[in-house]
């Protein structure tokens, strides 16, 4: 499991350059533009399951609710 410093060093990572990360994934270097899409896509290719990302979007939200991850969440 990766500690707080390294998640937030990839989530940084992602943010300034999502392509790389999203071809490791099998995803199109758009596919934040449509992030439904993006997720439809992994679970019917049998990548990410219900499970997965249940737990990947309760992960995101404990995130958005942390002041050191606040700061990317917030509308400009």
């Amino acid at each position: 499991m990766m500690n707080l410093p390294q998640l937030f060093n990839q989530f940084q990572m992602l943010l300034q350059n999502p392509a790389p990360i999203l071809s490791q994934m099998g995803l199109p270097g758009n596919a934040l533009q449509n992030p439904q899409q993006a997720v439809q896509s992994l679970m019917n290719s049998g990548r990410m399951s219900q499970e997965q990302f249940n737990s990947l979007r309760q992960t995101a939200q404990q995130l958005q609710n942390m002041p050191q991850f606040q700061q990317f969440f917030t509308k400009r």
